[in-house]
């Protein structure tokens, strides 16, 4: 017969699994364009004991980044190339990655109000496109 508020209960320590595999490539097309592309898989498992709840162990991301110098057009008056360079970056992680280090820059944080232990709680997708127009100076 129970009595009292409370039960003599040793909680038992379970072994945990973290692992995180990455791998990517680089290739270029040409002098004045190249491909970057990284991918992560995580593995998450804080019981390896019981298979139940394991559907959220796993987790992946990747991130593309592709960058371009093309000349444009020689200018008609100097004959002084004018070159536009841009950059497409895109990243993305699952709901489920995990990450074993902080691996963006505090700034990114600090500029998106973020905990710095912070879970994902939805996939996440991050793009930016950065433009420049450049002429070329003319030394005499």
């Amino acid at each position: 017969m129970p009595q009292g508020n409370y039960e003599p209960l040793i909680p038992l320590v379970t072994p945990k699994q973290h692992q995180m595999a990455t791998g990517g490539f680089e290739y270029t097309f040409n002098a004045n364009h190249n491909l970057v592309m990284e991918g992560v898989f995580t593995k998450n498992d804080i019981n390896t004991f019981s298979p139940h709840d394991s559907y959220n162990d796993q987790g992946y991301g990747y991130k593309l980044k592709s960058l371009n110098k093309s000349y444009l057009q020689k200018d008609t008056n100097d004959k002084v190339p004018v070159k536009m360079i841009y950059n497409l970056n895109y990243e993305y992680l699952q709901q489920n990655f995990t990450q074993v280090e902080r691996f963006r820059s505090i700034e990114f944080q600090r500029d998106w109000n973020r905990p710095y232990v912070d879970a994902i709680n939805t996939d996440q997708h991050i793009g930016s496109v950065e433009v420049e127009l450049k002429k070329q100076t003319v030394t005499a």
